[in-house]
């Protein structure tokens, strides 16, 4: 079972030179002063290494009840915990299994349409009808910002499912009546982020899949990722949960083990990555690797405000959520569930660089998926009570 635990060790004094434990001027008096910058470092070490001891005790429990799955911990770029647990740690031999994202995709179609912008081909306030083709009277004021925003009225109703036409799954989508009129109130629209597919796979001009794979994918460094029906052989993507329900899907969507393409898959879910990869991804929107700084304001803006409460307000972003309390982001995150395959996901990034990213191949625990049970776990142990 391969895992990554870090532990910490003492190196040379990061501050430069061998040795600035104590100044060349100040007093030695039988036991060096400890430089404070040095002294916090070792004291937050201290700190990661009994926080991650705790968590990988409480998910070791969690195994033995039926959680399968991978964790990711990460401070910036220091990994703290990468490591399988139950039956994706018995199939992990050698490398850590891929995980269908689900909904936690769309964040990788939001920042293709923010690269596109970027290069000049579209811009988010443009309507949708300059993309795609016959859009009916009451959606022609839908602009690509609305999609984005799961407030351009357009419900969830999966229309695309089996289509592996664009301009047939555009239709059936823009056929739908609308719950709100455009700009008006939020619904999640797992049909909306579909038009967003279709609007890059147009702009792009090399499809909605190579734009992916090469403008995101290989920028960020991430060799054990990709998109719905291209399952290279040499990534091993985690076993479904339950083979009974699979074996219940259309041909048209998943076929003798393998996802096939369509567009119901496209842009909205069917992204697949691992640990290390979406360690990557993180890190490579914070460096600027894939977007300006400018465009990952507008990734990661408060736009539409989505819930509140006395603590905290959530609000969308482009494909993530932004948490904000006393007036400041405290995270950045999203979830997705694939229940029928057993495979969810919860992923979530702070300002500081703090990273927590769970992925299941296990299904639900008391009518909840497992990812969001030990997300909540780990917050707590992580982030306990004042």
């Amino acid at each position: 079972m391969r895992q990554r635990v870090w532990r910490p060790q003492l190196k040379r004094d990061p501050l430069g030179g061998r040795s600035n434990a104590f100044r060349s001027d100040e007093p030695r008096l039988g036991t060096p002063v400890i430089h404070p910058a040095l002294l916090s470092l070792l004291l937050a070490q201290a700190s990661d290494s009994t926080l991650i001891a705790r968590v990988d005790s409480a998910i070791a429990a969690e195994a033995r009840a039926g959680f399968s799955g991978v964790i990711l911990i990460a401070r910036g770029e220091r990994v703290l915990l990468e490591k399988a647990y139950g039956r994706a740690a018995v199939a992990s031999s050698t490398s850590l299994p891929a995980f269908w994202l689900a909904s936690n995709s769309k964040q990788f179609t939001a920042t293709a349409i923010l690269r596109l912008q970027e290069a000049g081909r579209l811009r988010v306030t443009d309507s949708i009808g300059r993309f795609l083709r016959n859009v009916p009277g009451d959606k022609r004021a839908i602009t690509i910002h609305h999609l984005l925003t799961h407030t351009s009225g357009i419900p969830t109703e999966y229309r695309a499912d089996g289509q592996i036409d664009r301009e047939r799954a555009v239709a059936a989508i823009l056929q739908l009546n609308l719950r709100s009129r455009p700009g008006e109130r939020y619904f999640y629209s797992v049909d909306g982020y579909v038009l967003l597919a279709a609007i890059v796979d147009v702009a792009s001009g090399v499809g909605y899949d190579a734009f992916i794979r090469d403008s995101l994918f290989g920028r960020a460094g991430m060799t054990h990722s990709g998109v719905w029906g291209q399952e290279p052989r040499d990534v091993r993507i985690a076993a479904v949960a339950d083979p009974r329900r699979v074996r219940e899907m259309p041909t048209t969507i998943y076929r003798n083990g393998h996802a096939v393409e369509n567009w119901g898959y496209r842009g909205t879910t069917g992204a697949y990555t691992t640990a290390s990869d979406f360690h990557r991804w993180v890190q490579a929107l914070r460096s600027g690797k894939v977007l300006t700084d400018t465009s990952v304001r507008a990734l990661l803006g408060r736009h539409v405000l989505v819930s509140e409460d006395s603590i905290r307000q959530t609000f969308t972003g482009y494909g993530w959520g932004v948490t904000v309390v006393d007036g400041r982001d405290i995270s950045y995150g999203h979830n997705g569930d694939e229940d029928w395959l057993g495979h969810n996901s919860v992923v979530r990034f702070a300002p500081d660089g703090g990273i927590v990213a769970v992925f299941s191949n296990s299904g639900e625990a008391e009518g909840r998926p497992w990812s969001a049970r030990l997300n909540q776990m780990i917050r707590r142990i992580m982030s306990p009570p004042r």
